[in-house]
């Protein structure tokens, strides 16, 4: 039995490749952007000492429990 290679094609930018249909693919972009615009509304903001200190304190009676 003898094998052929699959011919080349070559990728552009251009090219989407989609597995999944328009809505799933416009529910996730949707999700992509609030990601987005809460990771930059994070590192835009500075931090709340009374969160840290309380978020640490969270996390080490977590560690201990």
């Amino acid at each position: 039995m003898k094998a052929q290679a699959a011919a080349e094609v070559q990728a552009t930018p251009e090219v989407t490749l989609a597995l999944v249909g328009p809505a799933a693919e416009a529910t996730a972009q949707a999700a992509l952007n609030r990601f987005e615009a809460a990771i930059q509304s994070v590192l835009d903001a500075p931090l709340d000492a009374a969160r840290v200190l309380e978020w640490t304190r969270l996390r080490a009676v977590g560690v201990i429990s």
